[in-house]
Formats: C-alpha cells, structure tokens, sequence
C-alpha cells in the first residue's frame, strides 16, 4: 500500500488544521485536576496514563509547553494504567471495557487529548468517536494483535484501521519512530495512509522521527505549535 508522504523530526510540514480547542474533562478514572491562570485563554488537555507521567520523561517537556501557551493541563488514568498484562485480562473479562471507557468522557466541550503508545491508541478512539475531541498520538499502538502480550489473546481492542474512515472527519498528530518495532511503525504508516485514502484533505499530521526503537525524541515544541494553529 502507498504510504503518503512524512516529515522528520527536523523538518516538520503541518498537513492539515481544523477543528477548535476548549475547555472538556473526563469523567472517568482517578484523574486530578491542575489549573493555570491562563486557563481560559486557550483551553484544556487531558493527558492519559499515569499521574508520575506528567513529571517524568513520558510527558513532562509536553505539560510543560502547553501550560506555557495558556492550556489547562488535566490528567485521567486508563484501566490498568501501563500494565499490557493487565489489559490483556481486562480485554478477556470485559471485552466492552474501552467502550464503556469512552463512553464516560465528557466531550461536549472541546478538549485535546494527548496518549503516549497504548493511551496514543485511547486517544485517536476518542477522537474518532468524538467532534470535539482533537488527539496528540505518541507512539501509538496500532493494532493490539501485533504486540507481544496479545498473542494468542481471546478479545482484544479492535485495529485503528477500521476506524480510519472516522480519523479522517479528525485532527490529530501522530509521531512514531521510524523503527518502532514495540507498535510497528508500518502499521501507523499505513493507518494514515487509509486515513487519507478515506479523505485526501484530512487533517492528520504524521512525523517520523529518527528516533531509536520505542523511544521518541521530544516534540513538544512542535506539539504545541501544532495545537495552536488551529
């Protein structure tokens, strides 16, 4: 399959920009709250994952940037939080517990969604599901039967592909290295590609870095610049 083309790390090329960013919460999971006085000149972000992420390496130098632009920074944790053994069980047990989970967000307001591999993959549900809902896709997972700890699993999320034709009616930016062999970065690439085969003037933003393995260098000044041309 053609895949379109991508920028590096270096050379950033802003595809598409649509969609406005205001203030959401989620009202799911134990998430916390953190407000800025410039809140209301731009609007809110929800991280998910794990509330250490946003001081450690995984997103600090993200919350960062966009506080320093004037977005409310919120957090919600996701099931089982980083635990892929745990998602598999839950995947087993409860195989309709992502769509109760986005079910549960609140998107009557506009809000950005930022994820960082598994919660990259939350993140562009979300904003498949949801008009109001624009998503920053770390280093997504793809396709949950391509990882290691899915194989042989009983029920698993659903590939983003299928949800390519909805990605389409969305803004997002997806980053990936350009040998993550963790979420394949192939399969992201050819994810955009029937993003763009579903509509060619989508605004998706996709860059591959020269990143190492699953690793991703730090895109936060492109993260936001991207955030407020909106």
């Amino acid at each position: 399959m053609a895949r379109p083309p991508f920028e590096s790390a270096l050379d950033l090329v802003v595809l598409g920009f649509a969609l406005a960013i205001g203030a959401g919460i989620l009202a799911h999971g134990t998430g916390f709250l953190a407000r800025s006085s410039a809140e209301a000149s731009r609007g809110s972000v929800v991280f998910l994952g794990r509330a250490n992420w946003l001081q450690n390496d995984v997103y600090a130098a993200y919350v960062k940037g966009f506080r320093r632009i004037g977005f409310a920074v919120r957090h919600v944790e996701l099931p089982c939080g980083s635990d892929l053994t745990c998602w598999r069980q839950l995947s087993e047990t409860n195989p309709n517990w992502l769509t109760e989970f986005v079910e549960a967000f609140d998107a009557s307001r506009p809000v950005t969604v930022v994820g960082r591999s598994r919660a990259g993959y939350v993140a562009l549900v979300l904003a498949a599901r949801y008009p109001n809902v624009q998503a920053v896709a770390l280093s997504p997972v793809v396709d949950f039967a391509y990882l290691a700890e899915f194989i042989g699993a009983s029920s698993y999320p659903p590939s983003l592909v299928r949800s390519a034709a909805r990605l389409a009616e969305a803004r997002v930016f997806i980053a990936v290295g350009h040998d993550d062999r963790r979420v394949g970065t192939a399969l992201t690439q050819d994810l955009v590609a029937e993003v763009y085969k579903a509509r060619p003037d989508a605004a998706v933003t996709l860059v591959v870095t020269e990143s190492p393995g699953h690793k991703l260098a730090d895109l936060s000044d492109a993260v936001s610049r991207w955030a407020v041309n909106r």
